[in-house]
């Protein structure tokens, strides 16, 4: 299994869009997490369903972002923000958290609820388009956060991710990297994942 997750980005699609889907699951990543925050819960909803035999073929996990109640009803993983995570006191579905501070993860740590948590998305770590005009919150952070976990949770490195910033990933005590544009603009996708072994 390579030590990345995928997050979806439709939009930006170099390809048919479930084709490139089928390719990155395949490669057989830690997770493909899919994104799309501009639709609909409805039209999300149909593109999850359109997704899902095409998911089932492979080993690599599908998660849907933030639709937790269509997560536990398709059976599928989920990755909720920080916020979403703390409302949650169970959850019958594997669980990824978004945090932005060491706080946050500690306050995972420490928590005391019924929920798996399969990772966790820290960032983000290195400028990137996607967050134009934040700066990152960098490598020390991602450090801070790896800390606390403790090897407990696989720690994911998140914004401005590429092969050769991978080292520096795992130097800070990270699992893995996130990326997202660049698993859905890249032309030869396989050789962009195989970069991350």
């Amino acid at each position: 299994m390579k030590k990345v997750i995928c997050i979806s980005q439709k939009d930006s699609c170099v390809e048919d869009f479930f084709a490139r889907a089928e390719r990155i699951f395949q490669q057989e990543v830690f997770a493909f997490i899919l994104r799309e925050k501009s639709l609909s819960e409805e039209a999300y909803r149909e593109l999850a369903l359109n997704l899902l035999p095409i998911a089932q073929k492979y080993p690599t996990p599908f998660l849907l972002n933030g639709h937790f109640a269509l997560a536990c009803e398709l059976g599928l993983g989920v990755q909720l923000s920080f916020q979403a995570w703390q409302e949650l006191n169970e959850s019958p579905v594997p669980v990824g958290i978004s945090i932005h501070s060491a706080e946050e993860a500690e306050y995972i740590m420490q928590a005391q609820k019924k929920v798996s948590v399969s990772h966790i998305l820290a960032g983000h770590i290195f400028p990137t388009d996607c967050k134009k005009g934040l700066a990152p919150r960098g490598l020390e952070f991602l450090s801070s956060v790896c800390k606390v976990v403790q090897n407990k949770i696989p720690v994911f490195g998140l914004g401005g991710i590429e092969p050769e910033k991978m080292p520096a990933l795992y130097e800070a005590g990270a699992y893995g990297g996130a990326i997202m544009s660049s698993c859905m603009k890249n032309p030869d996708i396989e050789e962009l994942l195989n970069a991350f072994e």
